[in-house]
């Protein structure tokens, strides 16, 4: 039985990795200048960063094992204090 999908073409746009990229990069740079001067904006700024790493990965991945490393890499460490 074939899948029945209201909006054909956000799906389409969604599976195309390179787009999810674009609209990371895009996040980003709207962001930048807002968040840039608080605390939390900085926090979430590095949230992007990341999201931009993984999705820059998951647009030219060829296997599971380099966007799990990516997701690692992504993850900051917490200070011991």
């Amino acid at each position: 039985m074939p899948t029945v999908t209201h909006r054909p073409r956000l799906e389409k746009a969604l599976r195309q990795r390179c787009f999810l990229l674009f609209l990371a990069l895009l996040a980003l740079l709207v962001a930048l200048p807002f968040l840039s001067e608080t605390v939390h904006g900085r926090e979430l700024i590095g949230f992007l960063n990341v999201v931009v790493l993984v999705t820059a990965v998951a647009a030219v991945e060829s296997s599971g094992l380099s966007l799990a490393v990516a997701i690692l890499l992504g993850v900051p460490l917490s200070d011991a204090k």
